[in-house]
């Protein structure tokens, strides 16, 4: 079975109770902090690092496939 390794703006805008274009602008944040480059995804483990949030916090946010 696959794991997830990266979330996306529509899972950040579930978790946070923020906007799309809100979790985008946070994605760019923690691709600007981490210097991951444009277009990559951002892995559950930034986002993590960044926010404050647990895995068990999100764990029932993320989606297993797009």
């Amino acid at each position: 079975m696959k794991t997830k390794n990266c979330i996306y703006p529509p899972e950040i805008s579930e978790i946070t109770g923020k906007s799309l274009s809100h979790s985008r602008r946070l994605l760019v944040k923690i691709r600007v902090q981490y210097g991951l480059a444009d277009g990559i995804p951002v892995p559950i483990s930034k986002f993590l690092e960044y926010t404050g949030y647990s895995m068990e916090d999100i764990e029932g946010y993320l989606k297993s496939s797009y």
